[in-house]
C-alpha cells in the first residue's frame, strides 16, 4: 500500500506536468535536453565556452544528472523520450529515498511514528507540484535526504553526497556546516577529502581554458534583479498589485524568469542582498558553532548518536535519569533507567528536599532549575535544525526565489522527525509548515503564475503569505538555535 501511493503520486506529477500549462512545468527538462544534446550531436559544451549565446548557470556536474536521461533508447534525438528518461530518474531515485525512509521510520523515536517520514516526503512531493519532480533541485533533495540519513553511522557517504549534491546545485553545501561542527571525524579525515575532490573538479575548468563559463555560476546572477517570487520583491509585488501597475514585472531573458525594474529593486538586488546574506550566513554558522563548543564543554546535557543508539528505537527520546548517594561526592553517579526531562527534573526536586546536608542539597536544587527540554538533544537533531536554518536563509534572503528552492526543506524536516530527541514537537509544527509551504508555492506556480506575472493581487497575497510563513519558520529556527547555543 505505501508503495502504490509513492507511484501514484508520481504518475499524477507527471501527467499534471506533461499536460497543464503549455509546458511551464517541464520547459527546464526541454531546457537540459537542448544544452546537453548539443554536447553530443555539436560538440558545444557550455563550461568550457564551445556553446556561444547558451546560458548555464550551474555548477559543472548538473550536467552529470542531466545527462542520466539518455540511458533511456532514442533520448539523444526525441525531447519526449528525454523526459521519460528524467521521469524514470525521478522515480528511481525517490524510490531510493522512500525505501530508506520505510527501514528508518522503524527505528525512530516513539513520538514521531504518527509522522512516517516516507508519508510526510510523497505528501511534501504531491503538495510542491511537478516542479518537485522536473528540476535540478529533484536531484539534489533526495540526495540530501539520504546524506543525513547516513550522517549518523556512514559519514563518509554523507559527505560524499552533500559534495556531489553541492556541485549539482549549491544549496547542499549550506549542511556541511553543521556537520562540520559536531563531528570531529569529518573535520579531520573526511573534510580534506571533500575539499580535494572539489579542487579536481575546479581544476578541469582551469584545464579546459574557459574559467568563466565554467565558474559562471558563482558570478553569473551578479545582473540580475529581484525575482517577484522573492521575499525581496514581495513589498513591491504588493504595492503595484494594490494599486494596480503591472509595468515593473518584466522577463528577463538572460536569466529566462519574472524579474522586477525600478531603481530600488536593481539597488537591493545589486548591492545589499548578497551582503547581508553572507552576514546571515555567518551568523547562523557562529550559533552552530556555539552550540558545537557546549556539546564539547557540557555533555552531560546532550545526547550522542551512534549506531548503537538508532537499533534501540526509543533511546534517542530518552535522557538518563542519575541516581545520586547523599554520602558521595556531588560528581558520582549512576545510569539504570532511562525517562523523560520532567521525571528527571522532579526526581532531583524531590531528592534535594529530602536531603538533610545542605551541600548535598544546594547543588540538587541547581540542577534542576537548569533541566531544560531544549538541551536533551542528539547531534543528528541538531544538524537538522541548523540545516533548516540555512536553508531557509538561503532561500528567503536570495533574489532569486524561485519555487523548486522550497524542496530543499523536506531534508532537515525528515532528519528532525527521525532523528529528534527533545525536539519531536518543534519538527511536528515545523513539517506542518513545510507543507504548508509546499501547497502554497503549488498555488503560486504554476496555478497561478500567469496572475502572478500579471500582478493581480489575490495571487500576489498568495505569494506574499507563503514567503510571510517561511520568514516565520527562519525566524522559529533561529530562536531555537539561540537558546541552544545559550545553554547552559
Amino acid at each position: 500500500m505505501p508503495y502504490l501511493a509513492f507511484l501514484i503520486v508520481h504518475i499524477y506529477l507527471v501527467c499534471f506536468g506533461e499536460i497543464y500549462h503549455d509546458g511551464m512545468t517541464i520547459y527546464d527538462l526541454n531546457y537540459y535536453h537542448s544544452v546537453t544534446s548539443k554536447m553530443f550531436v555539436d560538440n558545444e559544451w557550455v563550461i568550457f565556452g564551445t556553446a556561444p549565446g547558451t546560458v548555464f548557470l550551474y555548477p559543472p556536474l548538473a550536467l552529470l544528472a542531466m545527462w542520466v536521461p539518455y540511458l533511456m533508447p532514442g533520448a539523444l534525438g526525441s525531447i519526449q523520450l528525454y523526459r521519460i528518461g528524467w521521469y524514470i530518474f525521478m522515480l528511481v531515485l525517490n524510490g531510493l529515498v522512500f525505501w530508506r525512509l520505510r527501514r528508518a521510520s522503524i527505528t525512530s523515536p516513539p513520538a514521531s511514528r504518527i509522522w512516517k517520514p516516507e508519508f510526510f516526503w510523497i505528501i511534501f512531493l504531491f503538495l510542491l507540484g511537478p516542479i518537485s519532480i522536473t528540476r535540478l533541485d529533484s536531484v539534489i533533495t533526495p540526495l540530501t535526504i539520504l546524506a543525513i540519513l547516513a550522517i549518523p553511522a556512514k559519514m563518509n557517504l554523507s559527505a560524499s553526497l552533500l559534495t556531489l549534491g553541492a556541485w549539482i546545485k549549491l544549496l547542499p553545501a549550506a549542511l556541511l556546516i553543521p556537520v562540520w561542527a559536531f563531528y570531529r571525524a569529518f573535520r579531520t579525515r573526511i573534510l580534506p577529502i571533500a575539499i580535494g575532490a572539489s579542487l579536481v573538479i575546479a581544476a578541469i575548468g582551469l584545464i579546459g581554458g574557459a574559467p568563466v563559463d565554467y565558474f559562471k555560476f558563482l558570478l553569473g546572477n551578479q545582473e540580475r534583479s529581484l525575482q517577484i517570487e522573492s521575499v525581496w520583491g514581495t513589498p513591491f509585488m504588493l504595492f503595484d498589485a494594490i494599486i494596480g501597475d503591472s509595468s515593473h514585472a518584466f522577463y528577463d531573458q538572460e536569466s529566462l524568469s519574472m524579474e522586477l525594474e525600478g531603481v530600488i529593486p536593481r539597488f537591493l538586488a545589486h548591492y545589499l542582498v548578497f551582503p547581508f546574506l553572507g552576514l546571515v550566513i555567518i551568523a547562523l554558522s557562529w550559533l552552530t558553532l556555539r552550540i558545537a563548543r557546549n556539546l564539547k564543554r557540557y555533555p552531560q546535557f546532550y545526547l550522542p548518536v551512534s549506531k548503537s543508539d538508532l537499533d534501540q528505537s526509543n533511546l534517542s527520546a530518552l535522557i538518563s535519569i542519575r541516581h545520586f548517594d547523599e554520602s558521595a561526592p556531588y560528581s558520582s553517579f549512576s545510569t539504570d533507567a532511562s525517562v523523560s526531562t520532567s521525571i528527571l527534573r522532579s526526581s532531583l526536586q524531590s531528592k534535594a528536599s529530602n536531603m538533610t546536608s545542605s551541600s548535598f542539597k544546594q547543588p540538587f536544587i541547581q540542577l534542576a532549575k537548569t533541566i531544560h527540554p531544549t538541551v536533551y538533544t542528539t547531534k543528528a537533531e541538531l544538524i537538522c535544525v541548523s540545516g533548516l536554518a540555512l536553508f531557509l536563509a538561503l532561500i528567503i534572503f536570495n533574489k532569486v526565489g524561485s519555487p523548486q528552492f522550497y524542496s530543499i526543506l523536506a531534508a532537515p524536516l525528515i532528519g528532525g522527525l527521525i532523528f529528534s530527541a527533545s525536539q519531536i514537537h518543534w519538527f511536528k509544527l515545523m513539517g506542518s509548515l513545510g507543507l504548508i509551504i509546499a501547497g502554497l508555492t503549488y498555488l503560486v506556480y504554476p496555478l497561478t503564475y500567469n496572475d502572478v506575472s500579471a500582478v493581480h493581487l489575490i495571487p500576489v497575497l498568495v505569494l506574499a503569505a507563503r514567503n510571510i510563513l517561511a520568514l516565520y519558520m527562519f525566524y522559529r529556527s533561529v530562536k531555537l538555535l539561540y537558546e541552544l547555543s545559550n545553554f547552559p
